[in-house]
């Protein structure tokens, strides 16, 4: 069985929390990643190391901030089931990444080292 590498993909936030009874779910995301969540047609939910792909449902998509979505993905249809996905990570493939105006988002923090000048290193920022 194939699945889709993680190396393909950017990771874009989590699955916060159902919303409602019919299986839609609340998705926190990163900023710089509105526009690609406004195009995308499917994302790719981190269940046991795996990336496993699941449909938009429609035009089932309602933004509630800069930072979070109402999803209504494809067999997905009760509270029940959106409960299952909670708290996993959310991707999509980087030629679905629509690329922003900005001249350096904050997630291009991720992976750099923090230093302070009285403490020295700090470490390696991880998320932002």
């Amino acid at each position: 069985m194939e699945t889709i590498s993680k190396s393909d993909c950017i990771k874009i936030g989590f699955t916060q929390k159902p919303h409602g009874i019919h299986g839609e779910l609340v998705i926190r995301f990163e900023p710089e990643f509105y526009e690609t969540l406004e195009e995308c047609p499917s994302l790719f939910l981190e269940i046991d190391e795996l990336l496993v792909p699941y449909f938009i449902s429609g035009e089932e998509l309602r933004f509630k901030s800069g930072e979070s979505v109402i999803v209504k993905l494809e067999w997905v249809d009760s509270d029940k089931k959106a409960k299952e996905l909670c708290g996993l990570s959310v991707y999509v493939g980087k030629a679905d990444v629509v690329e922003q105006e900005d001249d350096f988002p904050p997630s291009a923090l991720i992976g750099y080292q923090l230093y302070d000048n009285t403490l020295g290193r700090i470490g390696e920022i991880t998320e932002v």
